[in-house]
């Protein structure tokens, strides 16, 4: 059944029956009528369900509100454009540029969550990813990789402390320890996709080429 649910959320995409956003809904309704076609559903688990969106989506617009607070204040001080002029004026071709930013985020993604980075540094390197002429796709998808490696790359690494509060019998040296080969991969991960952009831009192009 969840096969199913997977199928016709990518296949409504490809067939132009509904847009990504939509296709999310689509898919949470089908979870859920399948959740109770299959008695699996009941009203404390529904309940439990219904706090849990609260308070994620509480978080997240909160997030979104801080980051619109702090727009303005970038525009009026003009920081974005400085710190684009910086980068652009390092004199380092475009894929020297490139490592720049993504140490950046793997440094910010040892102290930040993934939406608060995206939101406060996207507006800023942005433009400068476009006037090196990178697919914005294809950044995307690296940045979100890149991001999740920050958040699990010591000395904080905010995903290691959510594994270590889930398994509290576990140590926090042992989680680190547990993510190595994880990072590992996403590091290899990454340089496949930056010198094969087509791994990540394969299927964006088939559904929207």
């Amino acid at each position: 059944p969840l096969l199913f649910v997977i199928v016709a959320s990518i296949g409504g995409i490809y067939l132009g029956v509904f847009s990504p956003v939509e296709a999310s809904g689509i898919g949470a309704g089908l979870v859920l009528l399948l959740a109770i076609i299959q008695k699996r559903l009941t009203w404390a688990s529904f309940k439990d369900a219904v706090l849990g969106t609260l308070q994620t989506s509480s978080m997240l617009y909160m997030i979104v509100i801080g980051a619109n607070i702090l727009n303005p204040f970038f525009s009026v001080t003009h920081i974005p454009q400085m710190l684009g002029e910086g980068l652009q004026n390092l004199d380092i071709g475009a894929y020297g540029t490139l490592a720049v930013i993504l140490f950046a985020y793997v440094v910010l993604g040892m102290f930040m969550d993934g939406l608060s980075m995206l939101v406060i540094t996207i507006p800023i390197v942005f433009p400068v990813i476009m006037s090196l002429g990178f697919d914005p796709i294809w950044f995307g998808v690296i940045v979100v990789i890149v991001i999740e490696m920050g958040m699990i790359t010591p000395p904080v690494g905010l995903n290691v402390f959510v594994v270590r509060g889930v398994a509290r019998n576990v140590t926090l040296a042992t989680v680190f320890k547990g993510v190595l080969p994880f990072l590992g991969a996403m590091i290899l991960a990454l340089l496949l996709i930056i010198a094969f952009p087509q791994i990540a831009l394969f299927i964006p192009n088939s559904m929207f080429g």
